[in-house]
């Protein structure tokens, strides 16, 4: 099943805020998830918030990069994208029903089960980076490798794959090619098919 993934408007506007690599690491794992689904297992810190809401890791360090995403309808919303300070709170939420916990999950699952999204619009992911449907895997490798914390130079060295060609791949002006994917999915430990 692919997945639609689209964005509340303020998490699209805390993406233009994130650093060019961090960014690039979000597309990757709304690659992730269009493919393979809400359950992201093997990024860092991933874990549900809810039944139906989830967050991971995107960058650790000071600051520390999250992504948060709501599953709806046939459809993935990253809802939130905060840049965290290293503090000793837990992360909280804010709702707006006054009444037993157990009742208001209930009515946020009903919520989302019948289709009802926040009152502001989705911004579909593709809209904000059109590479994701032209270059997906490009984007893909880049954002992995931005993830890994390496340079075109270190992966180079690691793969033995030249680094001008790993910038063409990057950049959609070279195919990554089946032997190259599992040179690369080896050295980034991910699925081999998520580069081709």
């Amino acid at each position: 099943m692919q997945w639609t993934v689209t964005y509340s408007r303020k998490a699209a506007k805390q993406r233009q805020r994130l650093p060019v690599k961090i960014q690039a690491i979000m597309d990757a794992l709304i690659l992730e998830i269009q493919t393979g689904g809400p359950v992201r297992g093997n990024w860092k810190n991933y874990s549900k918030l809810s039944d139906l809401e989830h967050h991971c890791h995107l960058k650790q360090g000071n600051p520390t990069y999250v992504a948060i995403w709501r599953e709806l309808k046939n459809e993935i919303k990253i809802v939130e994208l905060p840049m965290q300070a290293h503090t000793r709170k837990p992360l909280t939420e804010t709702i707006r029903f006054i009444g037993p916990k157990a009742a208001i999950e209930r009515l946020r699952k009903l919520a989302l089960v019948e289709g009802v999204t926040e009152t502001e619009d989705s911004i579909l992911a593709t809209t904000l980076n059109p590479e994701l449907e032209t270059n997906p895997g490009g984007v893909y490798l880049r954002g992995i490798r931005h993830r890994e914390d390496l340079t075109q130079d270190q992966l180079a060295a690691q793969t033995g794959i030249h680094r001008r060609h790993l910038s063409e791949m990057e950049n959609g002006k070279r195919p990554i090619g089946k032997e190259n994917a599992k040179k690369l999915a080896k050295v980034l430990n991910v699925d081999y098919r998520m580069f081709l």
